[in-house]
């Protein structure tokens, strides 16, 4: 006889099995927990069955990969809350990679700017954190290191002068060697 066996908590349908005869009773079989002799519906796409009161019924199966906008969601169980998700991640829209291509390029103008300021402390021993040190001591014609000073704010400043023009200007969004190229074009 043949038995069909589903989850001890879900009662999802697991596998089919071959009942044992009783070695007690003549002509009768042995049908273990979680088991039934029951047969299920045919199988249909998408869905899996579950044993309800005695009888099989269809569940939606979305056990998977889903996405929540475009946060990747693993879907592990049946009888999951599926309010929001999507089996297709939403596609950023042209505006947003712009947006986000933007930030990652006004992220790499700070450490350009950094550069000459890094070269000067570590020739001359000092600890210059940001331009704006430079801006404090740039009016100081007694400060020995004023010269660099009013190069390194004036080389900041230009940075971000021809950044801003870049951005206004350019009509599509540059590659980082290609942005890299024009923070390296910017003179003090």
């Amino acid at each position: 006889m043949k038995l069909y066996n589903y989850d001890e908590n879900t009662k999802e349908l697991k596998n089919e099995s071959e009942a044992n005869v009783s070695p007690l009773e003549e002509n009768k079989y042995l049908i273990p927990a979680n088991a039934t002799a029951i047969k299920p519906l045919a199988p249909k796409e998408g869905f899996t069955q579950v044993l309800n009161n005695n009888i099989w019924e269809y569940v939606e199966d979305n056990r998977g990969t889903w996405f929540n906008v475009r946060e990747e969601v693993e879907v592990t169980s049946l009888y999951k809350d599926m309010t929001g998700l999507t089996k297709e991640a939403i596609p950023y829209t042209q505006q947003e990679i712009n947006s986000q291509r933007l930030q990652q390029l006004e992220s790499m103008i700070d450490p350009h700017i950094m550069k000459p300021i890094t070269v000067y402390n570590e020739l001359n021993g000092l600890r210059f954190a940001s331009p704006q040190n430079c801006k404090d001591w740039m009016d100081d014609d007694t400060y020995e290191h004023q010269a660099f000073c009013v190069s390194a704010w004036n080389y900041h400043k230009n940075v971000y002068l021809t950044v801003r023009a870049y951005q206004t200007s350019a009509t599509v969004i540059p590659t980082d060697e290609e942005f890299q190229a024009v923070l390296d074009g910017v003179v003090s």
